[in-house]
Formats: C-alpha cells, structure tokens, sequence
C-alpha cells in the first residue's frame, strides 16, 4: 500500500506540475498572440504610414513643379515689365527735354514778341 501511496503522491504532483506547465504555456500563448496581434496592427499602421508618405511626396514634387514653373512666368513678366520700365523712362526723359525746349523757345518767343513791340 505503501508503494501505491508513493505512486499516487507522484503522480498528483506530476499532475500538479503538468497543470501548472499548461497554465503557463497558456499564458505564453495568450502573450505571443497578443504580441503577433500588436505586430501585425504595426505592420498595417507602418503600411499606411509608407503609403500617406508616397502619396505626399508625390503632392510636394507636383507642388514643386507648379512653384517652379510660377516663378518661372512670374520672372519672364519682371523682365518684361523692367524692359517697359526702361522703354518709359527713355520716353520720360525724352519728354522733359521736349517740354524743356519748348519752354525754352516760348520764352524767347516772348522776348522777341516784346522787343518787336517795343520797336
């Protein structure tokens, strides 16, 4: 009896130690899982993130390009604005040396118009 006593004791320890394995298999099972579920979420946030950054890159680069090509007209119209400037200053210039003379010979037309009267 004695033996069997032995024997059972064993064996409900071993029990014992194999539910307590289970248990704690259990447990690193439920934390792998939980662990490959927060991977595989990483993994789609990551996806998403990579996708927004092509999609965004893609804008900056047309945005880019649009920017470009605005600075580029908008040069083109300060050259030619700088150029009518130019052209309007020349003409300006010309005017007043026009109405300089003009003044000029008013002036002596007055100045013969009343040394003739005076004569």
């Amino acid at each position: 009896m004695r033996q069997r006593e032995q024997i059972e004791q064993i064996l409900t320890r071993d029990l014992t130690v194999a539910k307590d394995e289970i248990l704690i298999l259990q447990s690193v099972r439920s934390e792998y899982e939980r662990i490959s579920n927060l991977n595989k979420d990483l993994e789609r946030q990551l996806e998403e993130c990579m996708n927004e950054l092509v999609t965004t890159k893609a804008v900056v680069h047309s945005l880019t390009n649009q920017f470009k090509e605005k600075i580029e007209q908008l040069s083109s119209e300060k050259e030619k604005l700088d150029e009518d400037n130019a052209g309007f200053r020349v003409q300006l210039q010309k005017l007043r040396i026009d109405f300089e003379n003009s003044e000029s010979v008013q002036h002596d037309f007055v100045k013969l118009s009343q040394a003739l009267q005076v004569c």
